[in-house]
């Protein structure tokens, strides 16, 4: 059950709030959500993906559109080794970047995505998931503050975001879990949401039932909250989320835990779907209201109600 204590949008005493629409991205959801671009003129889709720190487009894809090599030395990401290429021509639903610089690595069918967009993009404006309505909308906001930024709505909930290591744009924040405080990353490149093998061990956070001993067991927590929202009896997988694997496990690329200690939690696309979400960069805040639906795709039947 989901049980809902929002906040409450202010009457609109600042009239001079202003939101500057910079894209608006057609969403195709495959697990995780998926946007057209244009590469140097060639039109392609990539995944929007807020877990990943660097954008990164497949090697074969960037063969296929000749895109030049700017570093020949290869980079380590979390065990994946990259080279930078450059793309003159980058196009967002008409919102456009000249020369950008994309990791090139293996791995990805560009026949189906070139790569995906990371928090070195997504970071630089505030961005909106309304994949309820199939829809991913880019802002810059202009004399907003607190709620007056969710525009679709009366009341919602907020998280405010850590601030991660220095030169990073990681989407993390405090939430709940059993009443005990956790660390959680949003990241909508990750078809499920996750909970840490070490979380689960932890005093005050030892669920309250683990079914399957295979892999990524699902694990039933009393209480998860989320900002302002209470999720009853929430079920995530179980897995080594910040180990040597981590590329392949969850879809994202995330070569080391960018806090002190690794987060507890990895908040993926299933809770976006189930949500609204607005990621206000411009306050290191996170606003989201409940859309309907189960929240984590761990969880197969008896939806959440509100």
């Amino acid at each position: 059950m989901l049980a809902l204590a929002l906040l409450t949008t202010p009457t609109p005493a600042a009239a001079a709030c202003k939101l500057l629409k910079l894209a608006e991205l057609p969403v195709t959801m495959r697990g995780v959500p998926h946007v057209p671009v244009s590469i140097n003129g060639h039109e392609t889709n990539m995944i929007v993906d807020t877990g990943a720190w660097r954008s990164a487009i497949w090697q074969s894809a960037a063969a296929s559109f000749g895109l030049q090599v700017v570093s020949a030395d290869a980079l380590p990401m979390g065990g994946v080794e990259a080279a930078t290429v450059r793309v003159r021509d980058f196009s967002l639903a008409g919102y456009a970047i000249h020369d950008l610089d994309l990791y090139a690595i293996g791995g990805g069918d560009p026949g189906n995505t070139a790569g995906f967009l990371g928090e070195d993009l997504l970071s630089r404006m505030d961005v909106e998931f309304d994949l309820g309505g199939s829809t991913i909308r880019m802002f810059a906001p202009q004399g907003c503050e607190g709620g007056q930024v969710i525009y679709w709505a009366n009341s919602y909930s907020m998280l405010p975001l850590l601030h991660a290591r220095a030169g990073s744009n990681w989407l993390a924040g405090e939430v709940s879990v059993n009443g005990h405080m956790a660390v959680a990353m949003f990241d909508s490149g990750a078809g499920e949401s996750f909970v840490t093998t070490n979380a689960v061990k932890r005093p005050g956070m030892i669920p309250q039932a683990i079914a399957g001993t295979g892999d990524r067991p699902i694990a039933t927590f009393d209480t998860l909250t989320v900002g302002q929202e209470d999720i009853r009896n929430a079920q995530l997988r179980v897995a080594d989320i910040w180990g040597a694997s981590r590329g392949t496990q969850i879809g994202s690329l995330i070569p080391r835990s960018p806090f002190a200690s690794e987060p507890d939690l990895l908040i993926g696309a299933d809770f976006f779907q189930a949500h609204r979400i607005y990621i206000a960069r411009s306050q290191g805040k996170l606003y989201f209201t409940y859309s309907g639906g189960p929240i984590f795709r761990a969880v197969r039947s008896d939806a959440p109600k509100p």
